[in-house]
């Protein structure tokens, strides 16, 4: 095991129990902070709400006790445990866990965090780990939050209710501010993880009512947006990354996300046909396979964009993530973060068709391999209209598959002026706490933003 300031970064996937017997001398000759999530408590709305507890809650709850019990009988570890009780932690919740570690005895140089869960253990785990030293991470649903090795954690600004990552001294501003975290990412294998279902039916009856449950159709689409607008960026920032290979995988993440969502879409209509009985399929721990793979090679993806953009790595953050980041504790409390991403995919590629991005850039690129992965409708493939089949098939494959519009996901009425104002705020504060690292965005980016928030809205 290598020490905090080691670079490169130590970045491994293998499944959990693997990881701790290899290293359990190491493990054992220290204390370990193992931060692990359980199910957000059933809130009625209101600033920082969480969604009601549903039968993935459950799983993940079952995932993580199997996984904390088993590890501390099997390899007596002398473990501290925390519990990520919300959906974001904050910087209250980071200082809370270092100072139980130190009280704890553990120790800067030598100590190991484990994260074991969802995104919220992830988290918080990753800042834990980015202001000590070493970092484990273990679970189904924090994959995402866990598998981006140059990314900040994201912490819940209460103050100012918005999502702000996490950059604590400890990140090396002349390795491109990419953070010198050792991260071991581990998991168990498909079939004991656990993975949203493939398709959710829309329960809402009113607006805001009911939250939408998590799918594997919302993280695809989700992954979705980010992989389109990852490829928008390297076309307008002109990135200088090994462009084939570059290319070639972003198309992959996009044809496997695509993928997923025809899959739902097709269970949408079985459903249907069957009155809302649901058959049993063979095919789920498939789908969650290629979900994670997806997610784990955009995750590299992005980590190589902001790599490449050290001067600046923070600005290229695709602009899903910055309405979330920015919107999602006041106007979206009870939506999960993917969902919210999700959702804004119809918007992100009209907003491309409109502002006639160019067919032949990567996005062109991409959107043609979506639509030549395609079963759903008869969507033309010539790279001159790639764009404007795309969005066609975004708007009909999103309601096929079971996810919300961005209108029926609010908490009340949101302004759209509010909103803006929002996003104007999130952007002076990003440049006021990082040094103008990702803030005060230029005009067009901003009116880009801007466009895919209020084309979502009214979709």
């Amino acid at each position: 095991m290598s020490t905090p300031n080691a670079t490169p970064l130590l970045h491994s996937f293998q499944p959990l129990r693997t990881y701790l017997r290899q290293n359990l001398a190491h493990l054992r000759s220290t204390p370990c902070l193992m931060i692990t999530s359980s199910a957000p408590p059933h809130t009625t709305g209101g600033a920082h709400s969480q969604t009601a507890p549903t039968q993935q809650d459950a799983k993940v709850h079952a995932f993580v006790q199997r996984n904390t019990q088993s590890i501390l009988s099997e390899f007596n570890l002398r473990a501290v445990p925390i519990t990520a009780t919300s959906a974001f932690p904050t910087m209250e919740n980071v200082n809370e866990a270092i100072s139980l570690a130190k009280r704890a005895g553990l120790k800067p140089s030598e100590g190991v965090i484990l994260g074991i869960g969802s995104g919220p253990a992830m988290d918080l785990a990753k800042a834990v780990s980015d202001r000590i030293h070493e970092f484990g991470g273990g679970g189904g649903g924090g994959v995402w939050a866990a598998s981006s090795k140059s990314s900040p954690s994201l912490l819940l600004d209460t103050k100012e209710e918005m999502l702000l990552p996490f950059r604590p001294p400890s990140w090396d501003k002349d390795q491109g501010d990419v953070c010198q975290r050792d991260a071991v990412i581990a998991f168990d294998s498909i079939d004991k993880m656990s993975i949203p279902p493939l398709y959710s039916a829309l329960t809402l009856t009113r607006k805001g009512d009911v939250p939408a449950a998590l799918s594997m159709a919302h993280v695809a689409a989700a992954a979705l947006t980010i992989v389109l607008d990852l490829a928008r960026l390297v076309d307008t920032q002109q990135l200088e990354l090994d462009s084939d290979d570059f290319a070639l995988q972003v198309k992959t993440v996009a044809s496997s996300c695509a993928s997923i969502l025809e899959a739902a879409a097709k269970e949408s209509k079985d459903l249907d046909t069957n009155n809302n009985v649901m058959i049993e399929t063979t095919n789920g721990h498939a789908h969650g396979k290629i979900l994670i793979e997806a997610i784990l090679t955009l995750s590299s993806l992005m980590d190589q964009a902001s790599t490449i953009q050290s001067a600046n790595s923070s600005s290229w953050t695709t602009i899903p993530q910055q309405l979330a980041n920015a919107l999602l504790p006041t106007y979206f409390p009870q939506s999960h973060i993917f969902t919210f991403m999700a959702c804004t995919l119809p918007g992100l590629c009209n907003t491309f068709a409109s502002n006639k991005t160019a067919s032949t850039s990567l996005v062109g690129e991409v959107a043609q391999t979506i639509l030549n992965s395609g079963s759903i409708g008869n969507y033309p493939v010539k790279p001159e209209s790639s764009l404007a089949a795309l969005s066609s098939w975004a708007t009909n494959i999103t309601q096929k598959a079971g996810i919300p519009t961005m209108a029926r996901l609010a908490f009340g009425t949101p302004d759209l002026h509010g909103l803006f104002d929002k996003l104007d705020a999130y952007d002076a504060l990003m440049e006021s706490q990082y040094d103008g690292i990702g803030g005060r965005r230029s005009n067009d980016h901003m009116f880009l933003l801007q466009d895919v928030l209020e084309r979502s809205l009214n979709r």
